[in-house]
């Protein structure tokens, strides 16, 4: 029990931040405070993690600095100037960083299919969110699975865990920030409007995945709508109502999913 304490308090953390997402909550501050996370992964990639300035090589710095930054190809990102010491660079990358996630939320696209850049950054946070928080439960379940060889060394396993499963979670933290940002940069979000016809519902999600739409054409997610029935009736039972999954049911679903898919 003590180890599902852990998890569980690390579950909270991530549901909350997920209920303000799907509350429809602006989220556009919380990106803009990603923004010093991001820029110091992105110098600690292009210098190699490397301090020392004077070693640097400013070309290849900056053309790895173009990996994370949608700037015009051949200009570049650092001077000289801006590298009297690695914390000089890193302040000037996160003021970049902040300034090209508010120019693409005043800008106004004339394309009618992309999502306003304010409500692309709820899907893109949320979607991260939660293809990271499926791999950090994997990692707990790994982490769980070895630290009980702790005991051999003469160390507390629980206590083991505990530290380990919090440097997880700053992990995961850090990469949803560079996950989320270098997809509001370097991608879009557009709109999709399908027009279905019954008869072709048969073509619909053939391999019955549990996020994408119903086979029977009711615009619902699968697991919120014959995914139920369809259990029911696998277990000689009738379903007296379409219940959506809990956010526990519908990630313990998913990951039993991605275990079946690793073992093919």
């Amino acid at each position: 029990m003590q180890y599902d304490d852990v998890n569980n308090a690390q579950r909270k953390v991530v549901f909350k931040a997920r209920d303000n997402i799907l509350d429809g909550g602006d989220v556009h501050n919380d990106i803009l405070a990603m923004a010093d996370g991001y820029a110091r992964k992105a110098l600690e990639d292009a210098c190699d993690a490397n301090e020392n300035v004077h070693s640097w090589n400013l070309a290849e710095v900056n053309k790895k600095l173009h990996k994370y930054f949608p700037v015009e190809e051949g200009q570049d990102i650092l001077t000289e100037d801006d590298v009297d010491s690695a914390r000089k660079a890193c302040n000037k990358l996160s003021e970049l960083t902040r300034t090209l996630l508010n120019e693409r939320a005043d800008a106004v696209s004339d394309d009618p299919t992309e999502v306003p850049f304010r409500e692309a950054e709820r899907y893109v946070l949320l979607k991260t969110t939660d293809r990271l928080w499926m791999d950090h439960l994997d990692n707990l379940d790994d982490l769980r699975q070895g630290v009980g060889l702790q005991a051999i060394a003469q160390h507390d396993p629980l206590q083991v865990y505990k530290k380990q499963a919090y440097q997880l979670f700053e992990n995961f933290n850090d990469q949803i920030k560079v996950d989320t940002i270098r997809m509001l940069f370097f991608g879009k979000v557009t709109r999709v409007i399908a027009v279905v016809n019954p008869a072709e519902n048969a073509n619909i999600n053939p391999e019955r995945s549990l996020n994408g739409p119903c086979p029977c054409g009711s615009g619902k997610k699968y697991k919120n709508c014959c995914y139920q029935k369809e259990q029911g009736a696998n277990k000689n039972e009738t379903p007296t109502e379409n219940k959506s999954l809990s956010k526990k049911e519908e990630y313990a679903l998913k990951r039993e999913h991605r275990k079946q898919n690793k073992q093919k």
